[in-house]
């Protein structure tokens, strides 16, 4: 077994390490946003591949049959959000304990008081700074939702090798402190490099349905930026960055110009709350986005498939048929896969 590349002393023996912290997801991809462990249901879309359902332990099986026929290679065996054996037990630990300081200074209740409150604002949107929650603590925790992402590599994301070991260094210096898994919020600790980070989030209220959100993590380096449900975190390798980063971010860039909000929450345990119009629009550009990636993937799948199966590369045309053959058969009930197998039987047919 390999050592864990934190510590280097314990082996990388935990289980189930969740690559993004479950207090961050678990509203967004639990059944009817219920929060409760093994009652996961959510859905990976991904431009050139089938559609893939992750279910947990608990859910019933009449649950997963109200979204139609599901061939095999559409149901994840695994959990996408959680890697084995990739840090020890001891620095699990340790990680947790920095969740479990993020997640009591920003609760949801503290967070609609503040939208409520009359705090500060920029360009409409309101800007929550929490004092008693010492900074080098919020950073680490950021730090490592990112770390934990790359060396896990979900859905294929990956930090720059400088980047990520220096991360790791931090997460070592800091982890080696006595007493770490004790630490307090407004404990001040110590570690070798700092990066430009800016949180944002959308205000949820209460009752609304979470599970509409997005888990999205972008290849992008300037910045590396994740969105776990209404939280979006982005990470900056240097100060110089703020101005020269040209990334949509789903339109979060026109909304927000990094290095004008940097001034305002640098060196600070911060949360920019969204105003509503600007979540509607990043929801929508989301959407639409992920819609015309989707599009774009189908058809370049049924070009490879036509190149595999039938040897030749596909007219526009016949490409423009087998891709309406297949929502006729998707709007049918058939699975994805049925669907495209299906479309390609339709073409033979009239060949």
């Amino acid at each position: 077994m390999d050592k864990c590349p934190i510590c280097r002393t314990n082996n990388a023996d935990k289980k189930n390490v969740h690559l993004i912290p479950w207090f961050l997801i678990k509203k967004c991809i639990t059944q009817r946003g219920s929060g409760e462990r093994d009652m996961e249901l959510s859905f990976s879309i991904e431009p050139q591949k089938f559609t893939k359902i992750y279910t947990g332990r608990s859910i019933l099986p009449e649950s997963v049959d109200e979204f139609g026929e599901l061939h095999d290679v559409q149901k994840e065996n695994h959990n996408p959000y959680s890697r084995d054996n990739i840090i020890c037990s001891e620095c699990e630990e340790k990680l947790s304990r920095l969740e479990a300081i993020f997640a009591s200074q920003f609760t949801d209740n503290k967070i609609r008081k503040a939208f409520q409150a009359k705090l500060d604002k920029i360009n409409n949107h309101t800007i929550i700074v929490d004092k008693k929650y010492e900074e080098s603590l919020y950073e680490l925790l950021i730090q490592s939702i990112f770390y934990r992402c790359s060396i896990g590599g979900f859905n294929g994301f990956k930090l720059n090798v400088e980047i990520q070991n220096k991360i790791e260094i931090n997460l070592r210096k800091a982890f080696s402190i006595e007493n770490f898994k004790k630490i307090k919020q407004n404990d001040k600790i110590v570690y070798d490099y700092k990066f430009p980070i800016i949180t944002t989030s959308f205000f949820i209220s209460e009752g609304e349905d979470t599970t509409k959100n997005f888990i999205v993590i972008n290849f992008s380096r300037f910045p590396y930026f994740i969105m776990t449900g209404k939280w979006m975190f982005q990470l900056f390798e240097a100060n110089k960055h703020l101005k020269s980063t040209v990334e949509w971010l789903y339109g979060l860039q026109s909304i927000l110009n990094a290095s004008e909000i940097y001034n305002f929450v640098k060196n600070k345990s911060h949360i920019i709350l969204l105003e509503e119009e600007a979540e509607k629009s990043i929801s929508k550009n989301l959407i639409e986005y992920f819609t015309q990636k989707r599009i774009i993937g189908i058809k370049q799948t049924i070009r490879y498939l036509h190149i595999y199966t039938i040897g030749t590369k596909p007219e526009n045309k016949i490409t423009q048929y087998i891709y309406q053959r297949y929502f006729i058969h998707l709007n049918e009930g058939k699975s994805e896969f049925n669907s495209m197998v299906h479309a390609f039987l339709d073409l033979k047919k009239i060949s």
